[in-house]
């Protein structure tokens, strides 16, 4: 959603709508961002907050993650176990 333009006639019922929803827009675009920022892992979030909107933020880890069908669900579920085993035998 791009921010409303200002009419040459000054700010209209309409551009005063639109505004007010752009507002409302961002700051619910923000808060999505910043929850799927605040779920990920302290490795990741320096990889992914260069993203400024939610949806980019989604796309990027769509494609890096894949689908969530029950057999990506499972090789995710064994990769994280394997790294954990492998921090954990590192702090042995």
């Amino acid at each position: 959603m791009a921010e409303p333009i200002e009419s040459e006639n000054g700010q209209t019922a309409q551009y005063l709508h639109e505004l007010n929803a752009y507002n409302k827009w961002l700051e619910q675009d923000m808060s999505a961002r910043f929850t799927m920022l605040s779920y990920m892992h302290d490795n990741l979030i320096h990889e992914y907050e260069k993203y400024p909107m939610a949806k980019e933020l989604w796309e990027v880890l769509k494609v890096a993650y894949g689908s969530t069908s029950a057999t990506r669900l499972r090789a995710l579920t064994i990769k994280f176990n394997q790294y954990v085993l492998d921090v954990m035998k590192d702090m042995i």
